[in-house]
């Protein structure tokens, strides 16, 4: 489970991190349906 957790909050700190360069909210951002809930 630690693998996931961290993978899920990488993709997390990405999205928000996109966010930021981009000056929107991160849940702004497309994401694939089968990535939204990373596995979690």
């Amino acid at each position: 489970m630690g693998d996931e957790l961290e993978r899920y909050y990488g993709f997390d700190m990405a999205l928000d991190h996109a966010a930021e360069l981009l000056g929107v909210r991160p849940h702004a951002l497309p994401v694939p349906e089968p990535a939204e809930d990373m596995g979690m």
